[in-house]
């Protein structure tokens, strides 16, 4: 009976009453565990994370024996080094753990899984060093003549977001990354290397867009940096038609959930790509964020088809417009 209790608070996000109800009790093993769960829960929310996460040790190191071999204690003791930042330690918890995980316990599978993912990522994301002071001045030389001038707006892991205010012949805001073409993407087998293991990414707003410092109001600019960080962290290719989804939304202000990547429509093909010094091709892509009813469409079928339906329903997607509707709401785009 406690035992449903407890996963109905947890259901409901209420982690300091679980921390109430058992903190007050004796616990055995099981049972301690929820309340490392709950500990750890709440600590990403908390004033003071650090007590949270220090009873979260204290009592996971209690259990140490016991949890040597079990999944469920190795994934919380991974995931409260993770909270540390302690990456190479909480990875060698999760490895373990998925190497102990009881088959048909398809939650916890998926879920170290996914901590494994984004502990690889932030390995790669801190290796990553930047395109070299030769390189660099090649894509933005590139992106000065093709583009325009423009000033740094903001920098991430040594990429530059440089805003190239509106012109004659391109009348909206751009946003382009420079330096993030340092990444080399795997590129998938049968596909040479040198055209498509690296980029860099844009996206346009409309003319009287108005930049702010609010993540929630200003999302489209953390849309970029966002992606951005997904690009060098990345695993896997990356490139035309590429997309991910957001969830409940890529913000609270927008529904918004999803983005795609594109070829840049209003620039010729000469713009959209520079070699590097050893000749390797840099590609420019623009971000096409998705409506909810667009991103499902774009999960069973192609960016083409997807685009073919922007066409059909004479949406610009350059710039970025947020009100504009969702073109998959008719029972045409829903075929799968």
């Amino acid at each position: 009976m406690a035992d449903i209790q407890i996963q109905k608070l947890f259901s409901e996000h209420k982690y300091y009453e679980i921390i109430a109800l058992l903190e007050e009790r004796e616990l055995d093993y099981e049972m301690s565990l929820q309340l490392v769960r709950a500990y750890l829960n709440a600590s990403l929310k908390a004033n003071d994370p650090q007590t949270l996460s220090f009873k979260a040790h204290k009592i996971l190191d209690s259990f140490a024996l016991e949890g040597r071999d079990d999944a469920k204690w190795l994934y919380l003791k991974g995931m409260a080094l993770y909270q540390d930042n302690l990456i190479p330690d909480c990875m060698m918890r999760f490895e373990r753990a998925l190497s102990h995980v009881q088959v048909g316990d398809n939650d916890l599978f998926h879920k170290i899984s996914i901590m494994l993912e984004n502990c690889k990522s932030l390995m790669i994301q801190a290796e990553f060093k930047g395109l070299n002071e030769t390189d660099f001045k090649i894509v933005r030389n590139h992106i000065e003549e093709n583009f325009g001038n423009g000033q740094k707006l903001c920098s991430l892991f040594g990429v530059d977001v440089i805003h190239i205010p509106p012109s004659e012949d391109h009348p909206y805001n751009k946003l382009v990354s420079c330096g993030l073409s340092a990444k080399l993407l795997n590129v998938p087998e049968g596909f040479d290397k040198k055209l498509n293991a690296h980029l860099e990414l844009c996206i346009f707003l409309p003319k009287d867009y108005r930049f702010t410092k609010d993540k929630d109001n200003d999302w489209p600019v953390y849309l970029l940096l966002q992606m951005i960080r997904h690009v060098i962290g990345a695993l896997k290719f990356i490139g035309f038609g590429y997309y991910i989804q957001e969830k409940p939304s890529l913000s609270p202000t927008t529904a918004y959930d999803g983005v795609m990547l594109t070829a840049l429509g209003d620039y010729s093909g000469e713009s959209q790509a520079v070699n590097l010094s050893d000749g390797s091709t840099v590609r420019f892509y623009q971000l096409v964020p998705l409506q909810p009813m667009e991103t499902i469409y774009r999960m069973h079928h192609t960016a083409l088809d997807l685009l073919h339906l922007f066409e059909r329903e004479r949406i610009v997607l350059t710039p970025f417009i947020q009100a504009r509707p969702d073109v998959c709401c008719g029972p045409e785009s829903l075929s799968v």
